[in-house]
């Protein structure tokens, strides 16, 4: 509210969030995002945790690639890893594409993604890691980068949106430039 009052000035918002972030950024988007707000809202990219599908219920999950007023969700694993945690795989958490950002079950090469950021932070690796949603997971297969011989646990939480990182850095300048334009169109 105060961030709203004092530093907003009316201008698009967008959200992003990782592991217990996203606990507080669905929380944030259920209680202040009313029709109103909602108008505002870019996207919000929400992700390492579980979203059920009826968690928003003013708010739709993203179909597609420059859709706004929505939100997008995944937890990546090592394909072909299914965690035993039911919680975790809850068959209604959405699992959106980072690459493609559509809902679907397509396998997507890693040719295609933009690249990954690791460390060192400020190197680009291309085309790092592919991806493909499974259930309300996203499967991807372990990628090269220095030292990943000596990664071994499936669960790739850690690396959410590094793997992804220039995907996302290129998903939300659509999305703005869709929101800005929609704006216009309206006015």
């Amino acid at each position: 509210l105060y961030y709203l009052k004092n530093h907003n000035h009316n201008r698009p918002i967008v959200i992003a969030s990782h592991n217990q972030g996203t606990i507080h950024a669905a929380c944030l988007l259920k209680e202040f995002f009313s029709d109103t707000l909602k108008k505002k809202l870019v996207v919000a990219y929400i992700i390492g945790m579980p979203v059920p599908t009826d968690s928003l219920p003013a708010i739709d999950f993203c179909h597609n690639a420059n859709q706004t007023q929505c939100w997008v969700s995944w937890r990546s694993y090592e394909h072909g890893f299914v965690p035993d945690n039911p919680w975790v795989t809850a068959e209604k958490a959405i699992c959106i594409n980072p690459i493609t950002w559509e809902y679907n079950e397509n396998y997507v090469p890693k040719e295609l993604s933009k690249g990954t950021v690791l460390l060192p932070a400020h190197k680009v690796l291309p085309h790092r890691c592919d991806a493909q949603v499974h259930g309300g997971i996203l499967w991807v297969n372990k990628p090269r980068f220095r030292g990943s011989f000596f990664y071994r646990n499936p669960n790739y939480h850690i690396a959410d949106l590094n793997f992804y990182y220039m995907d996302i850095r290129e998903n939300v300048e659509n999305r703005i430039n869709a929101h800005l334009l929609l704006n216009r169109q309206a006015n």
